[in-house]
């Protein structure tokens, strides 16, 4: 059974003393001399011998652990020796009356040699001790108060006591408990250490009444204030609106941290200042805290509004380019008909017909570049369904039973994407004006990526009607230059269907 450290007065230690041991042997010898028994010395003799018994009793008395006449008191004894926690009760001027085996543990040594041992022995600065006194007559108890121990192997601990006053036997004592929290001390320096090297700007206030515990040189830079001038005051100072701080610390309250907050502080030269914050709730110098970490982003705020301006302004200058196009286009168109108009009955009215319906193909391929989410690559899909809506149109008259199917999917640069709809659009026009007399028939318009080329196939089925690029017809020069604009070359064949089959493969353009 492990023995319990408790208050016990002095008692006679064997052997006996000097002239108590001198008194027995001269007796003893005297005896044995005479050979014969005489009673007054046998009687002095036992009246010794008694008061020996008498002085063992007294030290087996003390020396055994106390007794607990109570279940209570023997819990009480049971729990205090078995929990991981120092346990002490010492008197005022410090000798110790009673110790746990854990707080035994903690300094490093036996039991019975800490109880009755001095408590200012523990502190590596006795003047620890004196300030831990002065705190507890002052407040009545002190709680998690640090300090190092010293242990007798020269090793340090680093120790968080609490203490308050207790009564023993009508005397007052101190009763404290101690916790090492060595790792956790070495892991707040190493953070400290990390935190003070780096750019970040670090701010810890206590959750209870949101006084600031700790500033790093960044935070100081930043508020532009001394430590000395930040620690010690409430934290909402420094935040410029306080029913913000008042949200940010209720939801850390709730999910223990926030990351990425924007907020404004109010820092000495009171400008304002946009910071980003990730706060986190945790537990520094032994109290419940929140820790924000800080990185200026006015300046980026700032850049990012006027950048948003610009923006603006270049949208607003797009939509004014993209209306002045639309306009010019139109203009352009109505001259055109105008001149088809005067040109009725002549050879010409056909030229003015045909530049008159690529103007609408360039108009409807700008609507649909102006539609898309990026110039830089453009869906070949949405802008070929613009042609064929615009196409489709201009021949509503004379080809009114003639359907149009796009399949596929092509992205191309914008810089192919203009052409190779032009190209489309020479093609469906092509197939509208004479491969369908009879007014009626099917177009097909594919799309399609094969490894790094492009794919485009335009098939009907009505009447074959070749293509002839070698002649000098404006048509047949247009799909020429497009085609070698693109790198790529028209292959044609009678479709399946019987009609044209028109196919073009090109080299994608490599991204920028």
């Amino acid at each position: 059974m492990r023995r319990t450290g408790v208050a016990r007065r002095p008692v006679p230690r064997y052997p006996a003393p000097a002239s108590h041991c001198r008194r027995n042997r001269a007796i003893v010898a005297k005896v044995k001399s005479r050979g014969t028994h005489d009673p007054d010395e046998v009687a002095q003799l036992r009246r010794r011998v008694a008061e020996l018994e008498d002085e063992l009793a007294s030290l087996r008395e003390t020396s055994h652990p106390p007794s607990y006449s109570h279940p209570a008191e023997r819990r009480l004894a049971m729990l205090t020796e078995t929990l991981p926690i120092g346990i002490g009760v010492t008197t005022h001027d410090g000798v110790i009356l009673y110790a746990n085996q854990a707080g035994a543990d903690q300094h490093g040594v036996a039991l019975d040699d800490l109880v009755g041992s001095r408590a200012q022995n523990l502190f590596e600065d006795p003047a620890d001790r004196e300030r831990l006194l002065s705190l507890l007559q002052a407040h009545g108890r002190v709680d998690n108060f640090e300090t190092w121990w010293r242990k007798p192997d020269g090793s340090r601990r680093r120790m968080s006591l609490t203490s308050q006053p207790i009564a023993v036997d009508g005397q007052t004592c101190i009763m404290g408990t101690g916790i090492d929290i060595t790792a956790q001390y070495e892991a707040q320096q190493r953070m400290r250490a990390i935190a003070e090297a780096g750019p970040v700007a670090i701010i810890i206030s206590r959750r209870r009444d949101n006084v600031v515990v700790y500033v790093n040189a960044p935070m100081c830079t930043l508020l532009g204030a001394e430590e000395s001038q930040l620690l010690g005051r409430p934290g909402p100072d420094f935040w410029a609106d306080r029913e913000h701080r008042d949200r940010v610390m209720e939801e850390v309250g709730r999910s223990g941290e926030l990351r990425g907050e924007e907020l404004q502080l109010v820092p000495a030269s009171g400008e304002r200042l946009w910071v980003s914050a990730d706060i986190v709730a945790l537990t520094f110098q032994g109290e419940p805290c929140v820790m924000g970490a800080l990185v200026n982003v006015d300046e980026a705020r700032r850049t990012r509004t006027a950048l948003g301006e610009s923006l603006e302004q270049q949208a607003l200058l797009l939509r004014e380019l993209n209306h002045r196009v639309r306009n010019n286009l139109q203009v352009l168109s109505s001259i055109l008909h105008m001149y088809r108009a005067d040109a009725s009955g002549s050879p010409a009215e056909t030229a003015f017909a045909e530049c008159s319906a690529r103007v609408h193909a360039m108009g409807a391929i700008h609507e649909a570049l102006v539609e898309q989410p990026s110039v830089a690559q453009v869906s070949l899909p949405s802008l070929v369904h613009a042609l064929v809506s615009t196409t489709l149109r201009l021949h509503a008259d004379t080809r009114p039973g003639v359907d149009v199917s796009v399949a596929g999917d092509l992205t191309l640069h914008l810089e192919q994407a203009v052409p190779c709809g032009l190209l489309v659009n020479e093609l469906l026009n092509h197939a509208l004006k004479l491969g369908f007399p009879e007014g009626t028939g099917k177009i097909d318009i594919r799309l399609s990526l094969e490894g790094d080329e492009g794919r485009l196939v335009v098939a009907d089925n009505g009447v074959e009607v070749p293509l002839r690029p070698r002649l000098p017809s404006l048509g047949s020069k247009l799909l020429a230059a497009l085609a070698r604009q693109l790198g790529g070359d028209l292959q044609q064949r009678a479709s399946d269907a019987g009609g044209l089959h028109v196919e073009l493969s090109f080299p994608l353009a490599a991204p920028e």
